[in-house]
């Protein structure tokens, strides 16, 4: 498995990939562009609209911690539902 500070010809390089889906309504003017998206050394992700400048980076212990808390978040929405059924 490759690390986060994987290299090409012996330099540094963030690994890029290129989302298949594009951004929705909700993204004002970067609606309907891809993401770029990074995993780079020190343990960040970073998110780039496709033909854009503006980069979001976040550590990935910080998005596990937030992925983790969506499902807690969701998983409790669901259990109320069922009890107020």
């Amino acid at each position: 498995m490759k690390p986060f500070n994987h290299s090409v010809n012996g330099k540094a390089r963030p690994a890029r990939r290129v989302t298949r889906g594009a951004l929705g309504m909700n993204h004002g003017p970067d609606k309907g562009r891809q993401l770029i998206v990074s995993l780079e050394a020190g343990d960040l992700v970073s998110f780039r609209p496709k033909g854009t400048r503006q980069r979001h980076a976040a550590s990935v212990f910080d998005l596990f911690t937030y992925v983790i808390r969506c499902r807690a978040f969701a998983d409790a929405r669901e259990r109320r539902r069922e009890r107020a059924a």
